[in-house]
């Protein structure tokens, strides 16, 4: 979320500085550089350019406060989910009372089952009472009365023990099912507490980037890039310097080129041809310089190529172009130009010609 607000933040500067900007050249009449007249058509077109680059921040701003409010649904959406877990394991401490009514049915059903075995135990004492009374029926008459009440008894008796197994069975059944439940459930409260210490620890994790990590990464880039940045001005002014003597320069923050002379900065546009060239092959230079030492693993270390690094020089920043290739300490240097003064500095030159659009190599 701390990286989205410095983004937020630094496109807003950037239209703030746009918009002052802007401002500074409509209420300009002349040039306090060149004190030539600013005209209308170079404040509409500079208008336009800024009226371009104020719509590029506008997206980006937009843009980057779509994807704050994304993560801010995100984080509601998580609290949420913390708070139903939170409820569920509410409703998991009811399932548990539940299942403790459960255990005291399983006892009322081992009641049900010692009476079970009384009634069984009475069941075969009568059977041993019917016994010894069916073997006395031949000396007692009045015996046949009393068996036929002893026998209707235990036609009641068997009739009991029949509902009682019937009711077993049930409760058995009953019992099985809520076992199983139980187990659901406990299955289910344990998947639920492990999302929720999952839950917890993407928390501590999210807290800890954002008070921590984001605001290392930061000052991390800006240390790096502070040096970068000082290694490129360095290396950019010694290559500028020797091609150009009338004219200072540097590099700002965002690794654009300023010019100045007497004091004031100059619009690059405002350059003469072999000026902008010089700035473009001092950039380049420094640009490759830097790359091939911040990256170990680069395979064209050793190679450069240049197109036209010349194009609108004097000769007098001809001449200073060879002591520029001497410093440059490249393995393989490729040079495309038109100059033939540049063959001086070079070891061996490659020509080529173009007849009815089509070129070949003459020597």
């Amino acid at each position: 979320m701390q990286h989205i607000l410095i983004k937020k933040t630094e496109e807003e500067s950037r239209k703030k500085e746009l918009n002052t900007l802007k401002e500074k050249i409509l209420s300009l009449s002349v040039c306090p550089t060149c004190k030539q007249r600013v005209s209308e058509e170079y404040k509409k077109v500079f208008i336009e350019e800024t009226k371009r680059k104020l719509e590029d921040i506008e997206k980006k701003i937009y843009e980057i406060e779509t994807e704050e409010k994304r993560l801010k649904e995100e984080i509601k959406k998580f609290e949420y989910e913390i708070e139903e877990t939170r409820k569920k394991a509410q409703d998991q401490e009811i399932k548990k009372e539940k299942a403790r009514s459960i255990e005291e049915q399983r006892k009322i059903k081992e009641k049900l089952l010692k009476t079970l075995k009384n009634f069984v135990e009475r069941q075969n004492f009568l059977m041993e009472k019917l016994k010894s009374n069916e073997e006395d029926l031949s000396k007692l008459k009045d015996v046949e009365i009393k068996y036929e009440n002893i026998k209707e008894e235990l036609v009641f008796l068997r009739e009991k023990e029949k509902n009682i197994a019937i009711e077993k069975a049930k409760i058995e059944k009953a019992i099985d099912s809520i076992y199983k439940t139980i187990k659901e459930l406990e299955e289910k409260i344990e998947k639920k507490e492990k999302i929720l210490q999952k839950i917890q620890e993407y928390k501590k994790l999210n807290e800890w980037i954002s008070e921590h990590l984001i605001s290392l990464i930061s000052k991390i880039e800006k240390s790096v890039m502070a040096t970068v940045n000082l290694e490129f001005n360095k290396i950019f002014n010694k290559w500028f310097s020797m091609l150009v003597d009338n004219l200072n320069s540097k590099i700002n923050e965002e690794f654009t080129p300023i010019i100045e002379q007497g004091g004031y900065e100059i619009e690059i546009e405002n350059l003469s041809g072999g000026e902008r060239t010089a700035v473009a092959l001092a950039y380049r230079l420094a640009l490759n310089q830097i790359i091939n030492s911040l990256m170990s693993n680069l395979t064209t270390k050793g190679l450069l190529i240049l197109d036209e690094p010349t194009e609108g020089f004097s000769s007098e920043q001809l001449d200073k172009m060879g002591q520029v290739l001497e410093q440059l300490n490249v393995e393989q240097l490729l040079l495309v130009s038109h100059e033939s003064k540049i063959e001086n500095f070079v070891e061996h030159v490659i020509k080529f010609k173009k007849e009815n659009n089509v070129s070949s190599v003459f020597y």
